[in-house]
């Protein structure tokens, strides 16, 4: 019996040492695995991605994000902002990587849930300031401006693959006049626009 009780009490010091961390540490964690997960994703394409890569980024998504709630809870707010801009680029790359192997419904699900956030950035949200294993680090809005126009565009046309055509409309008129878009990113918000005008004209 008193093993077992040992026992116990050694597992709940495990599986809550995680949180026995200062925000700033769990902060610098969750970036570092971040990172980490952008570089894999990175290294995966349509025509090599498997089930076990989804899991994988999965795990890292649930480990980083698990430390990044816990900088949102204690954290100051300077570690709150950073924190969050992260938690919403790890479900980012999620999506992201649910669309490459080709499940489309589950990306736009992870898309829908981060969208408004993702889109209501602007320039007077930054910059964000965080230390990273004892360097200063700075995200500048000309850092994020492209990669939020990349997400407008390419939520415009998982909305349309998925029916959701009122997003279509609106959120490829965002990736059409964002100021940071790409002509390919503009050709693609114009064309999903197009579309829903084709088949749905109500919603444009």
């Amino acid at each position: 019996m008193r093993k077992l009780y040992l026992f116990c009490i050694c597992t709940l010091l495990l599986s809550t040492s995680s949180f026995a961390q200062t925000p700033a540490e769990n902060l610098e964690k969750g970036v570092e695995i971040y990172n980490a997960m952008k570089t894999y994703v990175g290294g995966l394409t349509a025509s090599t991605i498997t089930t076990d890569n989804i899991s994988d980024v999965k795990l890292r998504l649930d480990k980083g994000v698990t430390l990044l709630d816990q900088v949102l809870r204690y954290g100051n707010a300077d570690e709150i902002n950073v924190a969050r801009y992260f938690k919403y680029n790890f479900l980012s790359e999620y999506a992201f990587a649910l669309g490459m192997k080709g499940d489309q419904k589950s990306a736009h699900t992870v898309y829908s849930s981060i969208a408004e956030q993702m889109a209501a950035y602007t320039s007077s949200d930054f910059p964000l300031r965080y230390t990273y294993f004892g360097k200063n680090f700075v995200i500048k809005w000309d850092d994020y401006a492209p990669s939020q126009a990349e997400f407008l565009s390419g939520y415009a046309e998982t909305s349309y693959n998925n029916g959701a055509y009122q997003d279509a409309a609106n959120y490829g008129r965002k990736g059409l006049n964002h100021s940071h878009a790409t002509g390919w990113l503009k050709y693609v918000a114009l064309h999903k626009i197009l579309d829903v005008y084709t088949k749905a004209p109500q919603y444009v």
